[in-house]
């Protein structure tokens, strides 16, 4: 690593122009010869827990165009399309898809894997472990939190073979009996529930999940809570390493702004509307309390922040993102 005074001696051999070139390769090149290269965003963000590493790995995202009803029934259309021209100013919602890799005491545990691969390809997440240097097969924990596609999509490839083939697959029993029963009730679904059951049936079909109890830890320092309503056996986290926790809300929340702001509004997807409202409130109600820190999966990337109430419900403050979490 450089030192303060190799620094400064740089910095007066070196124009920053260059010193900026040596850094990062892609400058060096002439600005004719740059027109048109796409600098991709990073979709990796390493952060702490305690002792621990922990890396937001966004696999995927779904960008919508919220419409009353199907998308909250109990505002009125004027009060929905007041709120969403006030927390949405292109009219466009994008959930992003974060997925969470823990390095725990080493080993690696995946919560959620994101959206599966699309023509036959390899899934996200694949690729994204990939550039950590991280195969499938050094996965020893995946934690779903519910079967919707956007979570386990990752979890089975085109060939119908499990990604992570050393991997114990934990899940909630409600949640694996509930998407495999013969007629799930999926009735107060605002959606065409054909694909979503379909996916779930088929990762729950090519894989033994383990079932543990709410309340109990998965492995030690990561507890599974059930925070049922968005569907049945939907699971939240709570990381602890020493004095520090973090809590996994999941999909408690799809969007940081308009949902936040609005808590007592169901989205299309909640399989039961009434008691996921329910759950989604006492949760941020205690979080927004002891301000615990946080990570969604549908939060903006790298998905980690805090809880304050508001006057009409509760807001986001997003964590600080740091270059480089040593």
């Amino acid at each position: 690593m450089m030192t303060p005074m190799n620094r400064r001696s740089a910095l007066k051999a070196l124009s920053l122009g260059a010193l900026a070139a040596s850094v990062n390769p892609r400058l060096s090149a002439s600005p004719e010869s740059r027109e048109g290269t796409r600098f991709a965003n990073s979709a990796i963000y390493r952060f702490r827990i305690g002792n621990h590493d922990a890396f937001a790995i966004q696999c995927g995202s779904l960008t919508i165009k919220p419409e009353w009803p199907s998308f909250a029934t109990e505002p009125s259309a004027d009060e929905f399309a007041a709120a969403v021209r006030e927390t949405i100013p292109t009219g466009t919602l994008r959930m992003p898809f974060n997925v969470l890799l823990l390095d725990w005491n080493g080993t690696y545990v995946l919560i959620d894997s994101g959206e599966p691969g699309h023509a036959g390809a390899p899934p996200p997440v694949v690729a994204l472990l990939g550039e950590l240097g991280i195969a499938p097969d050094r996965i020893a924990h995946v934690v779903l939190t519910h079967a919707h596609f956007d979570h386990l999509g990752g979890l089975v490839d085109g060939a119908e073979r499990p990604v992570f083939p050393k991997a114990r697959h934990h899940a909630f029993k409600a949640e694996a009996d509930f998407w495999t029963a013969p007629h799930p009730d999926v009735s107060k679904v605002r959606l065409d529930t054909t694909d979503m059951i379909r996916v779930a049936r088929r990762v729950f079909a090519r894989i033994a999940f383990e079932f543990p109890n709410p309340g109990a830890e998965i492995v030690p320092g990561i507890t599974a809570f059930s925070s049922p309503g968005h569907t049945p056996g939907h699971m939240t986290l709570r990381l602890t390493s020493g004095p520090s926790t973090l809590y996994h809300i999941s999909d408690l929340c799809h969007h940081a702004r308009l949902l936040l702001e609005h808590a007592s509004w169901s989205i299309a997807s909640d399989v039961d509307p009434v008691l996921a409202v329910k759950t989604r409130k006492e949760i941020f109600r205690n979080l927004s309390e002891t301000r615990e820190r946080i990570f969604g999966f549908h939060m903006p990337f790298p998905g980690l922040g805090y809880l304050a109430k508001s006057a009409t419900g509760f807001r986001w403050l997003p964590e600080d993102w740091i270059p480089d979490n040593a």
